[in-house]
């Protein structure tokens, strides 16, 4: 099921602590401050991390008597069905009607998935547009989506998170559905240029068009994206006074990197050439 003339964009990757909900927040208001109407899920019905974060920023926003964009926001919580296969069928019911529900009003919505190969994780990526996909910048972390032979670059199988998405990609195409569009963020960037970062750049431009998806920019590692979730705040806030987000060249350059992002998301969907004015 698609959800109505609305784009899902998903924010997904198996491996943990790759950055999706600081992702999944930064497009949604990016979207909303271009005047896109946005909607968002949280998956994660254990940590709720989407869901805390805009709970925050209402909070915050009520404290100080200010305005700031928000999203149509939903959480799924988990089916209390006895069986697994009940359960499943009320979870993805849920799934179906929350994407219909928010299609009414929003033009985008923005998935957040947890971490792991779930059962709602996996719908949620049969129904995706547009996948966005972080990446820590190490092997380690881009296991899950290639493994190579020990010691040398040469590919040896795809990891458990790719292989999951070919079977997605399968199942769609079967059902006479097109791919969705993949982008790869690589996140946490070094400002340094080691080792690391340039095997990283070299295998990722190699691979991109083998594997299907486009390599955004990436974001730098940067101190500001800890600090701002107990506010609920995001970079593209910070020409609000009362945030007291410092400008300075290192906030600019994020939002510069933020901005790039929703470029490539919106031109990705076709919905709008603009950039976000940083």
């Amino acid at each position: 099921m698609k959800a109505g003339g609305a784009k899902v964009v998903v924010v997904g990757n198996e491996k943990g602590g790759s950055g999706k909900t600081t992702i999944a927040v930064h497009l949604a208001i990016g979207l909303s401050r271009l005047g896109i109407p946005v909607g968002s899920v949280d998956l994660d019905s254990h940590q709720q991390s989407l869901t805390r974060y805009l709970s925050n920023r209402r909070m915050w926003c009520e404290e100080h008597s200010v305005h700031l964009d928000m999203p149509e926001h939903r959480l799924i919580e988990p089916s209390s069905q006895d069986s697994r296969s009940a359960a499943r069928r009320h979870d993805l019911q849920m799934l179906n009607d929350v994407l219909a529900a928010l299609a009414e009003t929003c033009r985008v919505v923005i998935v957040d998935c947890p971490a792991g190969d779930g059962f709602l994780s996996r719908a949620a990526h049969e129904r995706a547009d547009v996948l966005v996909t972080p990446l820590n910048d190490s092997f380690v972390d881009l296991d899950p989506l290639l493994q190579f032979r020990p010691g040398s670059f040469e590919p040896l199988a795809l990891g458990g998170y790719a292989r999951m998405l070919w079977e997605v990609r399968e199942e769609r195409l079967n059902a006479g559905r097109v791919a969705f569009d993949w982008i790869v963020l690589r996140n946490r960037l070094s400002g340094l240029a080691d080792q690391n970062k340039k095997d990283m750049t070299r295998v990722l431009e190699k691979i991109a068009p083998i594997m299907g998806f486009h390599l955004a920019e990436g974001l730098g590692e940067r101190i500001i994206f800890r600090r701002l979730f107990h506010q609920g705040l995001t970079l593209f806030d910070s020409d609000e006074p009362k945030t007291s987000i410092i400008a300075n060249h290192s906030l600019q350059a994020a939002r510069n990197e933020l901005a790039d992002l929703i470029d490539v998301v919106c031109k990705v969907m076709d919905i709008k050439d603009d950039v976000i004015v940083a």
